[in-house]
């Protein structure tokens, strides 16, 4: 996963999505049960954000998907937070603004409340959220809504 994270980070986005499904299927093959499916959500979360670059916007919709399915099965709040971001991203991406907004603003408050993990990890990962959610308000044209919204 830190290599997938480094050639992102690095721009290697060719690098990326050849090994990415190797990567994918190593990361199926770790015991227990829930540090696979973890390791399995944060490579979708980064495959979601690597269709985002290319403009793959079909694809968004499925990495994101998968990418929350394996976050729910590993229970680690954060991961899950990151798999709403790019959930609600791909929603975004659909034009589906007020959807996204609210799942966004939703997965924030959820994090927030979550206590397995420290609170900056939970107050940086909600931050994410809320300007994702202000993001997508500001593109529907109604900023105040993230406000609304997050009250």
């Amino acid at each position: 996963m830190k290599a997938s994270r480094q050639d992102f980070r690095a721009a290697r986005y060719d690098t990326l999505a050849r090994k990415l499904p190797g990567r994918i299927s190593q990361a199926q093959a770790l015991e227990p049960a829930e540090l696979s499916a973890t390791a399995v959500a944060d490579l979708y979360n980064i495959a979601t954000r690597l269709c985002i670059k290319l403009g793959e916007d079909g694809l968004v919709a499925i990495t994101a998907d998968r990418a929350l399915a394996s976050a729910r099965i590993g229970g680690d709040a954060l991961t899950i937070a990151e798999a709403h971001r790019m959930v609600s991203s791909a929603w975004r991406r659909q034009g589906h603004l007020a959807r996204a907004t609210d799942i966004s603003v939703r997965a924030a408050q959820d994090v927030r409340a979550d206590r397995s993990s420290s609170e900056t990890a939970r107050l940086s990962a909600s931050v994410s959220l809320l300007a994702t959610a202000a993001y997508t308000a500001a593109k529907m044209g109604d900023r105040p809504a993230i406000w609304r919204r997050a009250s």
